[in-house]
């Protein structure tokens, strides 16, 4: 195979795995990123410290107190991992939104780099109907393929619009 061939179908392996890929948010319903819930063991308030009666005895204070540091630590380990839960998921959702976006950001530098020619193909119909033709099929795979990405990027923001 001549380079230029092998270019060829390289090109249009990634043309159609592009459209491939965008195509997908065509079909699909419109989805809104939202942060997930948080699990419900984690919403439990914290009990309250127990007190001291009036005139309480030495083992009363001890008493409440090592109940008290009970509850303390109990809640600090619910609080603790409420924290955690929280910021593993902020970057979870932070990052699933970058690489959507790094994702987008590369299909449209690929798309950009092609000229969106089937040499064969285009060979064939030039050979038929003229430069013309080929030139007006370049421009609908162009504006195909454009209009996917824009859908796609669409679909990655949660926007409610779809256009057509």
């Amino acid at each position: 195979m001549e380079q230029e061939q092998k270019s060829a179908l390289i090109t249009l392996m990634i043309i159609t795995l592009i459209i491939l890929a965008t195509c997908s948010g065509c079909a699909s319903p419109p989805v809104k990123q939202k942060f997930p819930e948080v699990p419900e063991i984690m919403l439990k308030k914290c009990a309250p410290l127990e007190q001291l009666a009036d005139e309480p005895k030495l083992s009363d204070v001890a008493r409440t107190v090592a109940k008290n540091y009970g509850s303390y630590a109990e809640c600090s380990v619910n609080n603790d991992a409420w924290i955690e839960w929280y910021q593993t998921q902020k970057k979870v959702f932070k990052n699933t939104l970058i690489l959507a976006g790094v994702l987008v950001g590369a299909v449209m530098l690929i798309t950009w780099g092609s000229d969106f020619a089937s040499p064969e193909t285009d060979k064939r119909i030039a050979e038929q109907g003229g430069m013309e033709t080929v030139n007006k099929i370049k421009e609908l795979r162009s504006k195909l393929v454009w209009d996917d990405i824009f859908r796609s990027i669409l679909f990655v923001s949660g926007k409610q619009t779809w256009i057509s």
